[in-house]
């Protein structure tokens, strides 16, 4: 098959997908803003440059060219990443087989903040085959604040032992002794959660290399360059090595230190 994706080359998320497919057998195409961060061996990437660094003002011309692209290449399915950028794409292709990936500000936020973003979230919703929503929490928001139905959400969780795209919240336990700073922790993954962030999670390790053989040991970069000096940057590999969150543009928008780090899994160590 020839599958196209329309996201963001920068992030990881889109990496993995590019690549499990062109490992599966697939002709992949990737149409994206920004080029990805390495090679991925039968991936055939098309960057629309642009001559303003405006959204708004690029996205007409990009758009345009991502419909000569689709009528060039004739994909079997498209997959857009991110519903309030990539996505505003879909509709006016009129393509079917299309996806869509929600991935949280897409759904939790861009939405309520803008009545126009809201209408073309929707009109995206509408006019694909199929979503994918990284969490249970999106997929809820997906049916309650933009009235989608079910059967047309597919949940998305295919957790492994090196990264996690959610945990179901229902399974958190509180702390007991608040003085911690923390609210939450997850047994099973040995993560914290801090209510400070609104949008995401810190997650830190899964339990099998942590829990009961955790010594309090960890592997900093090779450099021992402060990580915090990465917020703001384009993400790459290793630039997060105590976890962190990367934003909507592919920039690193929170770090976690290597102090906060230590210090939360000697916390969670003590309840487990």
């Amino acid at each position: 098959m020839i599958l196209c994706f329309i996201a963001d080359g920068r992030s990881m998320h889109t990496q993995r997908w590019v690549q499990y497919f062109t490992q599966q057998g697939h002709e992949v195409r990737l149409i994206t803003y920004d080029p990805m961060t390495r090679v991925i061996n039968g991936v055939t990437e098309h960057v629309l440059v642009s001559r303003w660094n405006n959204l708004y003002l690029s996205f007409i011309p990009r758009h345009l060219a991502i419909k000569r692209l689709v009528k060039k290449i004739k994909p079997d399915l498209i997959h857009a990443h991110f519903i309030a950028k990539y996505g505003f794409h879909l509709p006016d292709l009129k393509f079917s087989p299309s996806v869509v990936s929600a991935w949280g500000d897409d759904v939790l936020i861009l939405p309520q903040k803008s009545r126009l973003i809201r209408y073309y979230t929707k009109k995206v919703l509408a006019s694909v085959d199929l979503i994918f929503a990284v969490s249970q929490d999106i997929r809820n928001h997906l049916m309650k604040d933009l009235e989608i139905s079910a059967d047309k959400i597919h949940y998305l969780f295919h957790p492994d032992r090196h990264f996690h795209t959610a945990i179901d919240t229902a399974e958190w336990i509180s702390f007991p002794d608040r003085s911690t700073n923390l609210d939450h922790y997850h047994p099973k993954y040995l993560c914290y959660q801090s209510m400070k962030s609104t949008q995401c999670y810190r997650f830190i390790a899964p339990i099998s290399t942590t829990h009961k053989s955790y010594q309090g040991n960890i592997h900093p970069m090779n450099n021992e360059q402060d990580p915090r000096e990465n917020i703001g940057k384009p993400y790459e590999r290793g630039m997060l090595p105590y976890g962190g969150g990367v934003g909507a543009n592919g920039n690193i928008s929170f770090v976690v230190s290597r102090e906060e780090y230590l210090d939360k899994m000697e916390r969670l160590k003590s309840l487990l």
